[in-house]
């Protein structure tokens, strides 16, 4: 009987452990696609024709903002906080 109720006191805290834990990195914030730059979408728009934005994020690293956006195809694009390209996201 106790070591049936140990386990179930891991599992729980197993379980409690998972859930309790953020899933995304500190200063990413999920944000809308109408609330980016309007560059980069126009970037998007002449860059990749008919793929849409899926998610967009907002980033602070080293008190820099960047954007970090997925495409319909997949891809990864990263522009900086006035809405340049500067690489392709991780």
């Amino acid at each position: 009987m106790r070591r049936l109720l140990f386990i179930l006191a891991l599992l729980f805290s197993f379980s409690f452990g998972f859930t309790a834990c953020d899933s995304g990195e500190a200063g990413d914030d999920d944000i809308e696609v109408a609330d980016l730059p309007q560059s980069i979408t126009s970037y998007v728009t002449q860059n990749y024709p008919g793929a849409t934005i899926e998610e967009a994020e907002r980033e602070e690293e080293d008190d820099k903002i960047y954007y970090e956006i997925e495409l319909s195809s997949g891809e990864e694009l990263r522009f900086d906080s006035a809405g340049s390209f500067i690489g392709m996201g991780d």
